[in-house]
């Protein structure tokens, strides 16, 4: 008889008060934030000139930005394949120092300003799709100030971002382009002034060391087959030190 008095009193106290039924439930913790991983962009330069060479690219499983060269024999192919698989960027030709180093459809420090904004439309014309660009070659052109300032206006006018490709370090074109509020970023490393895998390799941990002491680093290399074989097996390796961002994303 006791314990059924005892039941019921039990009974009462739960309906009169619910939120004791709940008094016990487990405390769940939030989960835990993946840390910041530092960022690495890496741009492929040089583009357009060698599908069957380029399209191997494509194996490489990280974030990539592909500087595609306008005019060249594969310059359509190579932005048919890559267009929906990797950020895409101009690779504009500009005057480097040596006179023998000129190319076809290059900028030039001779041209008048209506000159380079017409070279500068022409080369767009064949991606209008890009969102931005860097400079192929360029030692000369990149520093001259009234030049950049003539070209970057474009680039403004666009609404384009600019990374300086910094092939000497008299270069402007960074410096400019924050004066004029353009997006840009700078290169840091060169991966393949060397084509021996093993310099190429050592470049790429150095720029992955410099994003971990700057939290960010920028590198460039070029579609050649030592390049591309190091990337595809090399940075896979390197996703639990840095994250591959495309170029866009450190631009400032």
């Amino acid at each position: 008889m006791l314990k059924k008095i005892i039941l019921v009193i039990v009974f009462m106290i739960l309906l009169l008060f619910p939120g004791i039924q709940e008094s016990k439930k487990e405390f769940v913790f939030p989960p835990e934030e993946e840390p910041d991983l530092p960022r690495v962009a890496i741009v492929i330069d040089d583009l357009g000139n060698n599908f069957l060479i380029e399209k191997e690219i494509d194996e490489i499983e990280i974030n990539l930005t592909l500087a595609v060269l306008p005019f060249r024999d594969d310059t359509q192919k190579s932005l048919s394949f890559f267009r929906d698989k990797q950020e895409i960027i101009l690779h504009l030709p500009l005057d480097p120092v040596s006179p023998k180093h000129r190319e076809e459809n290059m900028i030039t420090v001779d041209m008048k300003e209506e000159e380079i904004k017409s070279k500068f439309q022409a080369a767009l014309s064949e991606m209008p799709f890009v969102e931005g660009l860097n400079n192929h070659k360029g030692s000369l052109f990149t520093s001259k100030k009234e030049l950049m300032e003539t070209l970057l206006r474009e680039v403004k006018k666009e609404d384009l971002f600019f990374v300086d490709s910094f092939t000497i370090g008299s270069s402007l074109g960074y410096r400019l382009a924050k004066d004029m509020e353009i997006k840009t970023a700078k290169r840091d490393v060169f991966l393949d002034n060397s084509r021996d895998k093993e310099d190429i390799k050592n470049k790429l941990y150095k720029v992955v060391a410099l994003a971990e002491e700057k939290g960010e680093a920028t590198a460039i290399g070029h579609a050649f087959p030592e390049t591309i074989k190091v990337l595809k097996e090399q940075a896979p390796t390197l996703k639990d030190r840095v994250q591959f961002v495309h170029i866009s994303e450190l631009t400032h």
